[in-house]
């Protein structure tokens, strides 16, 4: 970790960690090309803390935090962001970083306003003091007292001072920084020893560029003297050189740095205007983007950002304006405008949003309002609506307390209720140490913490309902020179009956630091091998790394090669598998432009076309049948890269709106049935209204727990929980009560069914099912080989029956044995280079499934054979979309012929006795009509149907007539009417709350026990065991018995005259069946 890294995590409260990245925006709109990621992970002061709700704001916040726009910091008004430029992979990865803040007045090679990783600097002063100085001129003091140098501010970690003048620098979790004589960064070494090592200039070069702060601002001069970093190295802890680096070149005249080349010589070169800013950079592929600097009150200030490839002009992601404190007063991001007032300057900051459509339609207009204290920290947010977020802080800017609060009143005349109250507190390195929250039950949740040396060592929690059982587990470390190095172990508090009982998992490293097992508490083992600092093999899976760390070919267990190729930014553009079937991927620019797979040689596979508009959002997709667009998608967006519209091929459309969080709270068919959505202050979904106006509303506590749905009519189920979250009660819409127990390790142990029937669960050394006793008594045992795949299934009884299964080295099943049906394997598998079933063995009646597939994965054949002879086959053929278009069935050898329409739904069946099928569609895509056919087109059924609002049939015209249907709130069928000429009565049903039908047209009376079983109807009762499989059914004096195997699975009919058995497959297939004996 660099110094930066460790004083941005570190010093989240000051104001200096605004240099921290990008957050809450598309990260097209300002990261130049990450060749290793997207911008830097990060928060701004006061977010690091900031408890539950992610540094300010509510939970159904979109801006975070202290951040709107790309990237203003909303306490000062400083345009800020970080950006990847290049990244190595590698033991220690070397990530070339760049830093932009509008309102620094540091300067450095990479222009003004701008810096770099890895270009830090410590200066010595006469009073003994040291400053350490960082990305964009931030600066940490140090003094010398008590005989060690402490930061003025209370920074964790130690600066001491060689014998020779150099000094080093250790954070909290034993990164070090060296630094000279001269005050540069030479190494950054890791707590395993690995390092990047540093190479500058001899001497001190110059750096030109024009000063605010000069005699003459407009006229470029020399701004100062340094050493220029030319070179950065990775060293691996052995001592040896990895061979991975970056240059880094200069102008010679001005200083500014002109371009960055790694090791394999991929370059990325930088542009300066003669006031020393940086204005373009140039990335292989031909990508490039730019920097605009029209600020008239200051020539360093970005005014917008645009990118673009190749000879296009750029387009802008978004343009900045200053006010003369170099503070943002406006950022237009699209069809997006932020307009931002200082209101009290550094206290209190007022964001006004406006969103539009593509058509300039105002979507949204708002307001949100943000608070800080003299320190910077956000202490108060206020949302469009009045609702406001609360922080309170202890003298470090550590969030103490969160409170939301929700407006019942208008934003002009608040009424505020407390909405949820959350506590924190922190070790004296500002590290959480325990959250608090009680939740309107009065129940009290409590999650603590404790840190070693940053590094989280243990962590626990527990409820108030139940204070004697308590969640925790813990970390054990390796250390070197007092630090934690790496985690040795994890272990989880399973038990403490008598002594404390943990499930461990075992971390092994190598000499880099690099994980190489996982070993679990029965003595499996997961394993990694490395090559030249790259993962190269993962428990038998092996793969081949290019120079780069891109994987450019991976054998299976099976030895089947899958091969990569990749253009110079790292992006995949062809992959090839075992059979040398391709799929390729073209870029136009930063965009994916197509995907075509299953090509083979210059056999063309199915290929998918992507258009983007400016700001790089795919605006339409579609596939090519016969050289013409299919099934095309056309996409609007508004000015928060929101989805608003979906245009099919058809012209059908369906339409979306967001409220001002950016959350869905309209979606539109294109018959005009719209589902809404609500949400509470936290950002909850509490209402979903369907299209034909029914509302399921959606509960919850502090700790966002679903805690009860109520469906239309007023049918609602509950929900509680343990304090680790699980469900431990589901109770129903009758009242009826499920209930779960779990182990301390939060693995549940217990299941009781409303009448008391429970089943146990007992679990092995590695976490799995290891046994379970069914409500039935029955004890079903499951064994696992050590590549973690079932085994065994197994009933331990007076009948033992066991289930077992072999595996090939991937994992593809083998054989599969049933002990109650045959000793030998009653199946057999066998796979193709791309482990798809091949051939399905049923060896009792000696027949074989054979699967051939086509280039694009479609299945093209499927054929049953008996020893050698083939009995029947399908043979499918396909559309250049992927669509089956024919279907071949021998020995009849009759062809049926299926065709779509342009939204790529069936449209036609064409029978193999040329019989047709033709199906139309309403605009919301349920069934209009069916017409079938004969072969010389005069008509055979004709079939139409009209819908409600969401699909449900409520009426249908058939040949004999018209038939209607009706539903309950529950969309469950209450009533049948059928044409005279059909002889089928009119039917009627009710239902319960949970579904059970109460009554039906023929029999007045269905009575159900607190399970939910049915235990009689009319003249019928039945009974059942305690699984809940039905045992018997009498009528009258009839009874019919039924039995069933282990699984649930009807093995057995029994009535006066028929006795039937079955016996199923590991899919549940039924596999035999014998009635009275044959």
């Amino acid at each position: 970790m660099k110094l930066k890294s460790v004083l941005q995590l570190r010093f989240s409260k000051v104001l200096c960690s605004a240099l921290v990245v990008l957050m809450a925006i598309q990260p097209a709109l300002l990261c130049a090309h990450d060749f290793g990621g997207n911008s830097v992970p990060g928060t701004p002061p006061g977010a690091a803390n900031s408890g539950g709700q992610g540094g300010g704001g509510l939970g159904g916040l979109h801006l975070a935090g202290n951040i709107a726009g790309g990237n203003v910091y909303l306490h000062d008004g400083s345009e800020f962001f970080s950006s990847v430029d290049l990244s190595l992979r590698g033991v220690f990865p070397i990530r070339f970083i760049r830093y932009y803040n509008s309102r620094s007045i540091y300067d450095s090679p990479l222009g003004y306003g701008w810096d770099f990783s890895y270009n830090e600097r410590l200066f010595t002063y006469s009073d003994g003091s040291v400053v350490i100085r960082w990305s964009t001129g931030f600066k940490k003091r140090f003094v010398f007292s008590g005989g060690a140098f402490v930061s003025d501010d209370g920074l964790p970690g130690d600066l001491v001072q060689n014998p020779d003048g150099t000094f080093i620098f250790t954070s909290l979790r034993g990164m070090k920084h060296f630094f000279d004589l001269n005050g540069c960064l030479t190494r950054i070494q890791d707590y395993h020893g690995n390092s990047l090592r540093m190479t500058y200039t001899s001497n001190k070069k110059p750096l030109t560029g024009t000063s605010p702060y000069s005699i003459d601002p407009a006229n470029p001069q020399i701004v100062s003297y340094d050493y220029q970093l030319t070179r950065v190295e990775e060293w691996y802890a052995t001592g040896n050189f990895s061979g991975r680096y970056i240059d880094l070149a200069y102008d010679d005249t001005s200083g500014r740095l002109i371009s960055l080349t790694d090791f394999t010589g991929r370059s990325i070169n930088y542009e300066h205007d003669s006031n020393g800013n940086l204005i373009r950079i140039n990335y292989p592929e031909s990508l490039f983007k730019t920097y605009l600097y029209e600020d008239p009150n200051d020539l360093h200030n970005i005014t917008g950002i645009g990118r673009g490839y190749g000879a296009n002009e750029p387009s802008i992601q978004f343009e900045n304006t200053y006010d003369d404190q170099d503070r943002v007063i406006s950022q237009a991001r699209g069809k997006t405008t932020l307009t931002f007032n200082y209101e009290i300057p550094l206290l209190r900051t007022k964001v006004t949003t406006t969103v539009k459509d593509d058509h300039d339609t105002i979507l949204h207009q708002f307001d949100t309002v943000y608070e800080y204290d003299e320190k910077g920290h956000l202490i108060k947010f206020t949302d469009a609506e009045g609702n406001v977020g609360e922080y309170i802080r202890d003298t470090r800017g550590n969030c103490i307390r969160e409170i939301v609060w929700k407006n019942q009143g208008t934003p002009s005349s608040p009424s505020l209720t407390e909405e949820r109250l959350i506590n924190h507190t922190y070790d004296s390195d500002s590290n959480l140490t325990c959250t608090t929250i009680k939740l309107d039950s009065g129940e009290i949740i409590k999650r603590y913490y404790t840190w070693n040396h940053g590094w989280l060592e243990t962590w626990s929690t527990s409820s108030s309902l139940d204070p004697g059982k308590v969640y925790q587990g813990k970390n054990i470390f390796e250390y070197s020179n007092g630090y934690p190095i790496h985690i040795s172990q994890i272990k989880t508090l399973s038990s403490k009956l008598e002594s404390p009982s943990y499930f461990t998992v075992t971390l092994d490293y190598s000499p880099l630091g690099q994980l190489t097992s996982i070993t679990y508490d029965n003595g499996d083992q997961e394993t990694f091998q490395y090559t030249n600092g790259y993962m190269t093999d993962l428990n038998g899976f092996q793969m081949v790394k290019d120079l780069r760390g891109n994987t450019i070919s991976v054998t299976d267990r099976n030895n089947n090669q899958t091969t990569y190729e990749y253009d110079s930014l790292d992006r995949m553009i062809k992959a090839t598998n075992a059979l040398n079937e391709e799929t390729r991927l073209n870029y136009s620019g930063y965009n994916l432009a197509s995907i075509e797979y299953g090509r083979f040689g210059t056999e063309q596979g199915i290929k998918w076309l992507f258009t983007y508009d400016s700001l790089g959002r795919i605006n339409s997709y579609y596939t090519l049948t016969e050289g013409s667009p299919a099934m095309r998608q056309d996409i609007e967006y508004d000015g928060n890269s929101n989805v608003i519209k979906v245009t099919d091929a058809s012209g059908q459309i369906v339409s979306y709106e967001y409220d001002n969080k950016n959350r869905l709270i309209s979606i539109t068919d294109p018959a005009s049935g719209t589902t809404s959505f609500h949400y509470d202050v936290l950002g909850r979904m509490v209402q979903a209204t369907d299209p034909n106006g029914l509302t399921t509303a959606y509960y919850y506590d502090d700790l966002n727990r679903l805690i009860a749905v109520e469906k239309p009519g007023g049918h609602k189920a509950t929900f509680a929980y343990n304090a680790l979250g699980l469900v431990t009660k589901i109770t129903d819409a009758r009242g009826k009560v499920q209930s779960f127990g779990y182990d301390l390790a939060g693995r549940r142990v217990w299941s009781r069914m409303p009448m008391g029937q429970i089943e146990y669960y007992h679990y092995d050394g590695r976490g799995r099912m290891d046994y379970r006793i069914n409500a039935n008594g029955q004890r079903i045992e499951y064994g696992y080989n050590d590549r973690n795949m079932l085994e065994t299934m197994s009933l331990s009884s007076e009948s033992p029956r066991s289930l077992s299964f072999t595996y090939d080295s991937e994992g593809n099943v083998l054989t599969f044995t049933d002990s109650s049906f045959s000793s030998s394997p009653i199946y057999s598998y066998t796979y193709d280079p791309l482990n798809r079933p091949d051939t399905v063995t049923f060896h009792p009646i000696n027949k074989t499934i054979d699967y051939d597939y086509n280039h694009s994965n479609g299945l093209s054949k499927l054929t049953c054979k008996s020893g050698s002879s083939e009995l029947f086959s399908y043979t499918y053929a396909y559309d250049a979309a992927g669509r089956v278009t024919s279907l071949l069935d021998m020995p009849s050898n009759r062809t049926t012929h299926f065709s779509y329409d342009t939204v790529g739904r069936l449209s036609n069946i064409t029978f193999g006795n040329s019989a047709t099928a033709n199906v139309a569609y309403k605009p919301n895509g349920a069934y209009d009509q069916i017409q079938f056919s004969k072969s010389d087109t005069s008509p055979i059924e004709s079939l139409s149907y009209s819908t409600d609002n969401i699909g449900n049939v409520t009426g249908m015209t058939s040949n004999q007539g018209s038939s209607s249907f009706a539903y309950d709130d529950q969309y469950q069928l209450t009533s049948a009417t059928f044409p005279p000429s059909s002889g089928l009565a009119t039917e009627t049903y009710s239902y319960d709350g949970t579904g059970n039908r109460l009554s039906s047209s023929d029999t007045p009376a269905w009575s159900y026990d607190d399970n939910g079983r049915l235990i009689s109807y009319g003249s019928s009762s039945f009974t059942y065991d305690n699984e809940g499989n039905r045992l018997t059914k009498t009528t009258g004096s009839a009874t019919t018995s039924y039995s069933y195997d282990f699984l649930n699975r009807l093995e057995g009919i029994n009535t006066s005259s028929v006795s039937a058995n079955y016996v199923y497959d590991h899919l549940g297939r039924r596999i035999k069946k014998q009635v009275n004996g044959s």
